[in-house]
């Protein structure tokens, strides 16, 4: 997942002074969820439920916006490898792959900062 988002005032938002930084996450939805049971045999937006898969997850995003700065924001999952191994998980099939897709904006965009939350964005609107 990638995300632009802007800072649409005159002021900066974060203090790293502070240690209070921007930060993003995805709260998905159950049909999102059963959609990576499906794919992967495990909630990957659960980072407990992937042990021992060998796979993972990460973020990378600006933890300060100037005012009027737009920022962009990734998420990422892992969702396997090609080759046979026995350390990580195997990529899924591609009618599983598509299903994922597909349902891949069945969630809310959460950004916080420092502790506190400061907008939701649900991404299955389409307008």
């Amino acid at each position: 997942y990638t995300f632009s988002i802007k800072n649409k005032g005159n002021n900066k938002v974060g203090d790293r002074s502070k240690g209070e930084g921007l930060r993003a996450r995805l709260e998905p939805y159950e049909k999102l969820i059963t959609a990576s049971k499906e794919a992967m045999g495990f909630n990957i937006f659960e980072p407990e439920e992937d042990e021992g898969s060998g796979l993972g997850n990460g973020t990378s995003f600006v933890s300060i916006l100037e005012g009027n700065e737009t920022g962009e924001f990734i998420i990422f999952y892992d969702l396997g490898v090609e080759e046979e191994t026995a350390e990580v998980h195997h990529v899924p099939p591609k009618e599983q792959l598509n299903q994922l897709h597909k349902n891949a904006l069945e969630a809310t965009l959460i950004i916080s900062l420092g502790k506190d939350e400061i907008a939701r964005f649900d991404l299955s609107k389409k307008d």
